[in-house]
């Protein structure tokens, strides 16, 4: 029987987000399937990727909120 998982599927098993069931699925099919290994290899570096990211607003944007707050409290 061929499983067909998608990317959606890859990322909750990353994040485990899937069942057990589906788990043990994917990992069987990670190691039989190259392809799909590659795929979940791929998947897997790009959240951690996205893991290591740390944005910060612009000090403009952070400026803007605080006039419009101040604003907001002056015609309060």
């Amino acid at each position: 029987m061929k499983n067909n998982f998608t990317n959606e599927s890859l990322i909750q098993f990353i994040y485990k987000e899937c069942s057990a069931e589906d788990a043990a699925l994917i990992r069987k099919e990670i190691v039989n399937n190259t392809e799909f290994a590659y795929e979940y290899h791929t998947l897997r570096a790009m959240v951690n990727n996205l893991d290591t990211i740390k944005e910060e607003p612009s000090q403009t944007s952070i400026e803007i909120i605080m006039n419009y707050a101040m604003d907001a409290v002056e015609h309060e």
